[in-house]
């Protein structure tokens, strides 16, 4: 993680996602600047902000940071998701601090409610937490600053894990708008460039873009061509013998779509992948090859999972048109898979180390 304040104007459409400022903990956010900003209300995060996921032993630093912020002024009120009441409530005791339960984040809702309990206006609150698609987009949907802090511990509930990885995806978009710097209000730097994922991002499209027409164009002409008798033939084999399998099929021909992406998906990995790890991500050549592909491959079979799923969901979308639904189907599994793809290649796959 890195530390710093953003510079909103820069984020692009990524905006709703970014906070002001950034720090290692919530101890490390200067109260002396968010008062002297004209913040007057600290909205509060939970789990993972002010103590560990399902805990409630709080370390010195944080009340300390707690205590000295009811010193100077500010009024706190916590808002979470957490669906155990009962521990927030003891939390809401231990710490002297109320709390507002409604719409879960990023629901705008809870911090419209603080900000009327207490009087304050929105562009003299700011929220702290540690998750940019709930704590952060929620306040700035409601008009309201974020600061982002890094997580204290890595045990978390299940979905803020599948968050997590989103998250990491946007923050290499943000991270080109940060300014940083040491860790607890150091003198700015600039952040390290990072250009270089706006243009793997483009080039991992045209590849992407090419791998879609081989993967459509042979699905296409295998399943549709000139005339059906292949595809027909293939279906009726695959329904003797998986009759199971295959009850799904409206029609002989349909059956034999499962194979037929397959093999056409399976020929647009190969391309993908020797495109993307030569040009888009420009991996040398002696870079564990083995092991990339292996990272590669696993990433690209649950893509084409995602692919097939999503396919055959929508293949009779429109009633009566199977050419015009197979079609949307598609792009909509496409893009989908596009994105699920460039984030495991990038961060996994063919992560530099």
């Amino acid at each position: 993680m890195r530390t710093g304040h953003f510079q909103l104007h820069k984020t692009g459409v990524l905006r709703p996602f970014c906070p002001v400022s950034a720090y290692h903990r919530l101890q490390a956010v200067p109260l002396q600047k968010l008062w002297d900003d004209g913040k007057r209300l600290i909205l509060l995060d939970v789990d993972n902000t002010l103590v560990e996921w399902k805990r409630e032993n709080f370390e010195d630093e944080v009340l300390h940071w707690l205590e000295e912020a009811k010193k100077m002024g500010f009024k706190l009120c916590i808002l979470s998701n957490t669906r155990h009441p009962e521990r927030l409530g003891r939390i809401s005791e231990k710490l002297g601090i109320p709390t507002i339960r409604d719409r879960f984040k990023p629901s705008p809702r809870m911090y419209e409610l603080a900000c009327e309990k207490f009087g304050i206006q929105p562009a003299n609150a700011v929220m702290v937490g540690d998750q940019l698609l709930t704590d952060i987009l929620g306040a700035n949907r409601a008009g309201i600053e974020g600061i982002w802090c890094h997580k204290i511990s890595d045990r978390e509930f299940i979905g803020t894990r599948a968050n997590r990885i989103l998250e990491k995806l946007i923050l290499r978009f943000l991270y080109p708008a940060l300014r940083a710097l040491d860790d607890i209000g150091g003198e700015e730097e600039s952040a390290k460039p990072n250009d270089s994922t706006g243009r793997q991002f483009m080039r991992f499209a045209v590849v992407g873009g090419l791998s879609f027409l081989i993967d459509f164009g042979i699905t296409w002409i295998l399943r549709f061509g000139y005339h059906e008798q292949f595809a027909n033939s293939m279906g009726s084999f695959l329904q003797t013998s998986f009759p199971n399998l295959f009850a799904y099929a409206k029609s002989t021909a349909d059956a034999s779509l499962p194979v037929f992406s397959a093999v056409a998906s399976s020929i647009a990995i190969l391309n993908s992948y020797f495109w993307n790890r030569r040009w888009t991500f420009e991996v040398a050549d002696g870079e564990d090859h083995r092991g990339q592909f292996k990272r590669f491959v696993i990433i690209s079979l649950a893509g084409l999972f995602f692919n097939w799923l999503i396919t055959n969901v929508l293949s009779h979308l429109i009633p009566g048109h199977a050419k015009l639904s197979y079609t949307i189907a598609k792009v909509v599994a496409t893009g989908v898979v596009a994105v699920w793809n460039f984030g495991g290649q990038k961060l996994w796959a063919f992560k530099k180390t």
